[in-house]
């Protein structure tokens, strides 16, 4: 048969798409990014739009990243895997642990050290360290003549043996490390940091050692601080997964530092959950680089799982719509001049009757594949021939020419044209996936290698039906694959797939983990019972990235097939441990109660009835959280004292969350007995952590310290860098409360360092707020708004609306402290909404206490009025004693402005009565302030004087320098009336 050659037709009717398409492009080259997904479905053009979209990219050139997303494959992030491996930036996603930094150096435009900083531990020769030294000199030398003198910050890197130098410049100074392992973008970051901490301070120096000593510390960083040691500081798959998210989002930002990037993404209805999160998390934080992200779906196979559940794309796009983060393109059908224009496209010169493009038009109803399609079909079956001109002519009778009405039939009968041996192997083809590999297919087929080569390149060149892709084939069109794979009887199907599966074990019988996935996937569709191991190794291997989307998919099919109790009690147990850290807590008790039903030794079941009462706790179901707890409690012998101190102690956390704290101490305490009993460090920290917090609670400021410091001393011991983050900030808190602010911010900076080391966002966003609280009190406002502010940043880098809602909020309170209380409304009614969406009472009656504030300094009394009402009445209702206390101070005040004071001494008083129940210095402090307000206004200047007197009393032994101002100010103007 001839090759079949036509003309690559023309994009035809998409004009308006492309526009838009560029539009998008042009504003990512100019730092704008975005995202946009085109929909339509299979055949409409979304590949070849994508097609001319690139054309124009390659030729601004934009740097072109991209994967598909496949049918058949279970991987997860396997598209984003492939592109960035493709792009030669594999390590973005590798997933190994840090790098380890042997030595750093500081050195300037001259090549001069500045500082330096060496591994002692590292076993390597002086004398090699030396050598890197000064290969570390000549790489400077050699970058920094390679670099524009306007140019930014420049990277490079240089292998040397095992190890790999890392130089990133500036203008005038270089820092470079010599690591062990995979590079990091987090390193690279951290390099930049340390650049701008230093600008250009050393510029002009000379040499003199003794004016580096603020250079050295940054250097030796690297080094001590723990971060780069060559592991993972912590083994949490979350955290692991966050970090991995950062990596790719710092690579791509760099990236696109050199070159603007197009990321592209086909076929996201076959994408998993763990590339859709990482789609979200990129298109929200890449909206101000030169990024364009792009991808297409089938809107016609986003349908509900067989039990009702959202399609997980679906899902991904309703999230990223309500954060206005992605833009959508919907193509349709051709009209009938368009599908005119496209069959002339791809022929060249015709001469047919209008009625010859009706007719495909009227069959093909004006999807482009199916155009094409019937032209190569009636092209075949020589329904109309060139003449010697070169023209296109119908050579049929126009009722005899027979065009299938469906793409199927149009695709069956092309495939009807291939020699037997060839459907042969694109059926065995069809069963491996979109994509295949010709020495998995020869193995299958027993073919030889060159036949099986030359069969293929027919079927690319003539048939047209597939195309090679560097190692590997991939059909031309999914509609392709589809019709051969259905076309397999179902009992041939199995056997295609157990055949798969075994040549794919065989093939990599070495490395069986990378393709586990794939083995479960094939053994599964063949009803082979070697996919039960593969399942639950593919579900471990997701849980263990944080893919737990797929890890319940993999874990609840192997539950269909497996009977030993053993296994399916793990099974259960994994399962339950998902769904409770996603919040699914129905699925979560299922699953645990699964467990504990086919469980026979007693302390699995406790551990499992544990499980239960972490759930319930988290469902706020303290009864039965209990009840849980206790149910475990009696199946445990006092022999088995670790496991009572477990209960024990997580039972007194259930009390101490619903107020109980005489039960919460009482058995935090038994909880310790047993712990201490079975020598349990990290049970015991846990006990005086939960005692620690109960003596917050109740007021007793001392005993909590004393209970902290300890949990804090055996954590740092046992290295347990999370927990010390909590403690740390924990003790922080506690600093503050007693007024001691100094002494706060040490602690929350260790806790700040220590959430920085692991990169767990969500902490450093808590904890640079409460530093920033502190920040605030001692009365440096500037430092406060700018930690708040990065703590914003984070939290909307994250998606973590709540804590974006907190951030806005202090920023309004420092606002008002300003004078700015304009600026504070705008703060304060953004956080106000999102308390509102996210449901949080706390935090919406704190929120309107301060807009009380806000609106009585513009004179809108009206407005203040209505908030503190509402403060006050919430609060009440709650039972939340010290948000009362804020709200009555705000009444108070507001009814001061609206002069009437018998009101406002009224609310004071109450607020004065609810203080002696709670004991919170701060406030009390602040209420003297009113209260000094208060007399003022009504002439009573000896007793505004005394109140005022003892609110600086307090504010100066506190060290809230702001409020200390504002009392001495207050004196001041009582002096002079």
């Amino acid at each position: 048969m001839e090759e079949l050659v036509l003309q690559q037709p023309e994009l035809i009717g998409r004009d308006e798409e492309l526009s838009k398409l560029k539009k998008s492009l042009d504003m990512a080259i100019n730092g704008k990014g975005s995202t946009v997904y085109i929909a339509g479905e299979a055949g409409i053009g979304k590949t070849r739009l994508v097609t001319e979209l690139k054309k124009d990219a390659e030729a601004k050139e934009v740097n072109i990243i991209q994967g598909w997303c496949l049918a058949e494959s279970l991987e997860p992030m396997m598209p984003i895997k492939t592109a960035l491996r493709e792009a030669g930036m594999f390590h973005l996603v590798s997933g190994t642990p840090p790098p380890k930094v042997m030595s750093a150096y500081l050195v300037n435009g001259a090549g001069m050290l500045i500082s330096k900083a060496e591994r002692e531990e590292s076993g390597l020769d002086p004398d090699i360290f030396a050598s890197m030294l000064q290969a570390v000199g000549n790489f400077v030398h050699d970058s920094l003549t390679m670099m524009d003198s306007n140019s930014g910050a420049y990277l490079n890197s240089l292998g040397y043996g095992e190890y790999t130098i890392l130089l990133q410049s500036s203008a005038s100074i270089s820092m470079a490390t010599v690591i062990k392992g995979t590079n990091s973008e987090f390193l690279i970051d951290d390099m930049k940091r340390v650049l701008v901490e230093i600008g250009t301070k050393y510029d002009d120096w000379s040499g003199d050692v003794s004016k580096t000593t603020d250079a050295q510390p940054k250097t030796s960083w690297f080094i001590d601080s723990g971060k780069y040691d060559g592991r993972f500081l912590v083994d949490d798959a979350k955290i692991k997964q966050e970090n991995l998210f950062d990596n790719i989002l710092l690579g791509l930002q760099r990236a696109s530092m050199e070159k603007p990037v197009l990321l592209f993404l086909d076929d996201l209805q076959w994408s998993d959950p763990t590339t859709l999160n990482l789609v979200h998390y990129l298109a929200r934080n890449t909206r101000n680089n030169n990024v364009l992200i792009l991808g297409t779906y089938r809107p016609e196979d986003i349908v509900e799982g067989p039990d009702g559940s959202t399609h997980h794309l679906e899902t991904s796009m309703q999230g990223m719509s309500r954060e206005g983060l992605f833009e959508k393109i919907e193509l349709k059908r051709l009209d009938a001049e368009n599908t005119e224009k496209i069959v002339e496209s791809m022929l060249g010169q015709t001469s047919f009757e209008q009625s010859f493009f009706d007719k495909i038009y009227k069959e093909t109803d004006g999807s482009p594949f199916f155009i094409l399609e019937v032209v190569k079909l009636i092209i075949e079956d020589e329904a109309i021939k060139q003449n010697e001109e070169g023209i296109w002519l119908l050579d049929k009778e126009l009722d005899e020419l027979d065009v299938p009405s469906k793409i199927y039939d149009v695709v069956k009968r092309r495939l009807n044209r291939l020699m037997k041996e060839q459907k042969e192997i694109l059926e065995c083809a069809s069963v491996i996936g979109d994509e295949f590999k010709s020495d998995i297919v020869g193995s299958i087929l027993g073919l030889n290698k060159i036949r099986l080569l030359k069969n293929l390149s027919e079927i690319e060149k003539t048939h047209q039906l597939i195309h090679y892709l560097q190692d590997k084939y991939r059909f031309d069109h999914a509609k392709v694959k589809e019709v051969l794979y259905n076309g397999i009887g179902e009992e041939l199907r199995k056997e295609y797939h157990k055949i798969v599966g075994d040549t794919i074990a065989e093939l990599h019988n070495d490395s069986l983990d990378e393709v586990v996935n794939d083995l479960a996937y094939h053994y599964l569709e063949a009803g082979d019972l070697k996919a039960e191991k593969y399942l639950i190794m593919a579900g471990d291997k997701a849980k263990d990235k944080y893919a737990n989307e797929e890890a319940i998919r993999f874990y609840e099919h192997a539950t269909e097939l497996i009977d030993d109790e053993e296994e399916l009690k793990a099974i259960f147990k994994n399962l339950g441990d998902i769904y409770n850290l996603i919040g699914d807590f129905e699925n979560a008790i299922k699953n645990y109660t699964s467990a504990l039903e086919i469980e026979r030794e007693n302390s699995r079941k406790a551990e499992l009835h544990m499980s239960l009462s972490f759930v319930y706790e988290r469902k706020g179901d303290y009864e039965r959280a209990r009840e849980e707890c206790n149910n475990g409690l009696k199946l445990v012998g006092e022999q088995d004292s670790l496991e009572l101190a477990k209960l024990q102690i997580f039972l007194a956390g259930t009390y101490a969350r619903s107020g109980d704290f005489d039960k919460a101490i009482e058995n935090s305490s038994e909880g310790l007995a047993f712990a201490e009993k079975a020598g349990a460090m990290m049970e015991i920290a846990k006990a005086r952590q939960v005692i620690g917090v109960v003596h917050i609670f109740k007021g007793d400021l001392k005993s909590a310290l004393e209970h902290l410091e300890i949990c804090l001393k055996i954590l740092k011991e046992n290295r347990d860098v999370t927990a010390i983050s909590t403690i740390v900030n924990n003790i922080g808190l506690v600093y503050r409360d007693l007024g001691k602010l100094e002494k706060a911010r040490e602690f929350i900076e260790q806790g700040l360092e220590a959430s920085e080391k692991i990169g767990n966002k969500y902490d450093i966003s808590s904890t640079l707020n409460n530093l920033g609280l502190i920040y605030r009190e001692m009365g440096d406002l500037a430092r406060a708004l700018e930690l708040f502010e990065k703590g914003l940043e984070i939290s909307e880098m994250i998606g973590d609306r709540f804590g974006a809602g907190l951030r806005l909020y202090n920023i309004g309170e420092v606002h008002l402290y300003l004078g700015e209380p304009q600026k504070s409304l705008e703060c304060l009614n953004e956080a106000l909404a999102i308390f509102i969406e996210t449901g949080n009472k706390r935090s919406i009656i704190e929120c309107q206490c301060n807009l009380a504030y806000a609106y009585l300094e513009i004179g809108n009394t009206v407005k203040a009025f209505e908030n503190a009402e509402k403060a006050v009445s919430s609060s009440h209702e709650i039972g939340a004693k010290g948000l009362e206390i804020m709200g009555r101070l705000s009444f108070g005040t507001t009814y001061i402005k609206m002069n009437e004071l018998e009101k406002a001494k009224s609310e004071f008083d109450k607020t004065q009565e609810l203080l002696a129940e709670v004991g919170d210095r701060i406030l009390q402090a602040g209420l003297y302030y009113q209260y000094a307000r208060l007399y003022i206004c009504t002439g009573d200047y000896d007793k505004a004087k005394e109140k005022l007197v003892k609110a600086l009393s307090m504010f100066e032994e506190m060290g809230m320098k702001l409020w200390e101002e504002k009392c001495m100010k207050a004196l001041a103007e009582l002096d002079v009336a």
